[in-house]
């Protein structure tokens, strides 16, 4: 997955003239994120504000992807005070981490996953 600096700035600053203070936008700012690339070729951005994020094709998860392989959670992210932990929960479609096969993994600025054929990237900072 490959993404244009520029062109994510350009959408985080869109989406932060969406509503909220000064502080609402700082706030935001400073939450990760986690960037789906789209068939559309935009990615999706999702600010990762909870302790714990589902990944999965159920209904009952935060992220949703669908597919035959994918499972009803394939992964799960944690947090734990400024870290953030990626595990592979389940389903046919395997978690890969940077490329490689992985069942857990920490996740730092600027790391790419893939579950089956989504493609992710999180993102603490531009």
């Amino acid at each position: 997955m490959v993404m244009d600096a520029a062109t994510v700035r350009a959408m985080m600053e869109k989406e932060q003239a969406g509503g909220g203070g000064p502080t609402a936008r700082k706030d935001e700012n400073s939450a990760p994120k986690l960037f789906l690339q789209q068939s559309s070729g935009a990615p999706k951005v999702l600010k990762l504000s909870k302790d714990t994020t589902l990944i999965g094709s159920g209904d009952h998860t935060d992220v949703q992807i669908k597919g035959l392989t994918i499972g009803r959670v394939a992964a799960s992210i944690n947090r734990s005070g400024d870290s953030y932990l990626l595990t592979y929960q389940g389903g046919m479609a395997k978690l890969k981490v940077n490329g490689d096969p992985a069942e857990t993994h920490p996740l730092k600025n600027g790391d790419k996953f893939s579950i089956g054929s989504f493609q992710f990237e999180f993102r603490t900072e531009l």
